[in-house]
């Protein structure tokens, strides 16, 4: 009985009947919310655990840009650090939680967009379409551009340190 009680709050469907415009009540309409929401929290929780398994390879992801950036650079002296006794375990969650929350992104957007979709208008339906259809590969191509570059970023920002100082990168 409590497992169904569980499993209803994850099914957001309206107790009051919907009207022949669509129209729901308040009460449904965040009933329906908080579906949406425990499915997206649900969602991320089992990507960051998912993603707590892969930390070696997403480190090595992340820190690869910075390693290539240091082998450039010959005559200046950088260091990655972490800080405080908890620096790393935070590295591993902050990691993680971001690898989980570009991972799981189509469907927490999907979410969002299937709360606000029912109150639009037709027009308003197809512009949100097109928008997806070139908004997606816009943003992959500027997330690969970014990663790309990051490494000439890098030396070019570590490279304004007179020599003699070294950089200390907070790594977290």
């Amino acid at each position: 009985m409590a497992l169904r009680g569980i499993v209803g709050l994850f099914v957001g469907k309206p107790h009051h009947p919907v009207g022949p415009d669509g129209r729901m009540a308040l009460s449904d309409h965040l009933r329906e919310l908080r579906a949406r929401i425990l499915k997206v929290a649900l969602t991320l929780l089992v990507a960051l655990v998912v993603a707590l398994f892969f930390f070696d390879q997403l480190f090595d992801l992340v820190y690869g840009p910075y390693e290539e950036a240091v082998a450039r650079l010959e005559d200046k002296q950088t260091l990655a650090t972490t800080t405080g006794a908890g620096g790393g375990l935070m590295l591993y969650l902050k990691l993680c939680g971001f690898a989980a929350l570009v991972a799981t992104a189509p469907v927490w957007l999907y979410q969002i967009w299937a709360f606000i979709m029912p109150g639009l208008h037709a027009h308003e339906r197809k512009w949100t379409r097109v928008f997806g259809a070139v908004a997606t590969p816009l943003f992959l191509l500027g997330i690969w551009i970014g990663y790309v570059t990051l490494p000439k970023g890098l030396e070019i920002l570590i490279g304004f340190n007179p020599d003699g100082i070294t950089n200390i990168l907070e790594f977290s």
